[in-house]
């Protein structure tokens, strides 16, 4: 018991160390990206919602641990993240978020060559990328098909309605490039969320059975069970 306590102090030290103690988000990178929507949008970013911006939404949602941990557009639909879990979702809605609101050095062309990221939208190649982004995101409905790939070094996103291309993007799969953190805030992240195990409690010696030789095979595995259960 003393060695679960230290160990507990420990991880709230080393995860308060890393974000903070009054952290109210999962990630620096994620601070910053809620205040520069608050600027251009007026909307606070610090609580679990889904908010209209323009011709698109936003989605903010929050951990097990109350933190902000993702915000970006409301691109794809729950349905989808169920029947194919990918961390893809998240990655591109963020990013493509990010891109919307970078404004400054580097200019959105050129983050995405610092990231060796590729990002198209067939039909309008012209079109400045931040009104690619504003405009024509692509929106699900019963026409609109999705494709993920991956070779184990890059990701590739697609999404297609009618067989015809509307979004493309592919980029590396990186750690810190996929869910916008350094490796310290993925550290810091980690030990927080050992404070939400519990070891479950053994159960009340009264529900084992009287310790007695078991005369038949059903007795053998009942005591056998309730032995183990008690000792985990």
């Amino acid at each position: 018991m003393f060695l679960r306590l230290t160990f507990i102090a420990i991880a709230c030290c080393f995860g308060l160390s890393a974000f903070g103690q009054s952290s109210r988000y999962a990630s620096h990178g994620l601070q910053q990206l809620a205040a520069s929507v608050q600027a251009a949008s007026g909307q606070a970013c610090d609580r679990a919602q889904i908010f209209a911006w323009g011709e698109n939404r936003v989605s903010v949602t929050e951990d097990s641990l109350g933190r902000i941990d993702h915000i970006g557009w409301d691109i794809f639909p729950e349905r989808i993240r169920q029947e194919n879990p990918s961390p893809v979702y998240r990655f591109v809605e963020r990013y493509l978020l990010e891109l919307y609101l970078t404004s400054e050095l580097p200019t959105p062309r050129q983050r995405l060559r610092e990231d060796k990221v590729t990002l198209r939208f067939p039909g309008h190649e012209d079109e400045p990328l931040k009104d690619n982004i504003g405009q024509h995101l692509p929106q699900f409905d019963q026409q609109t098909s999705l494709l993920v790939l991956t070779d184990n070094n890059r990701y590739s996103v697609s999404v297609y309605r009618d067989g015809q291309p509307l979004f493309v993007m592919h980029f590396p799969i990186r750690y810190e490039l996929l869910w916008g953190m350094n490796k310290k805030e993925a550290e810091g992240n980690f030990y927080p969320s050992l404070l939400l195990f519990q070891t479950p409690a053994p159960p009340p010696a009264s529900l084992c059975p009287p310790k007695q030789r078991p005369h038949w095979s059903r007795q053998r595995k009942a005591a056998t069970s309730c032995r183990a259960t008690s000792t985990g």
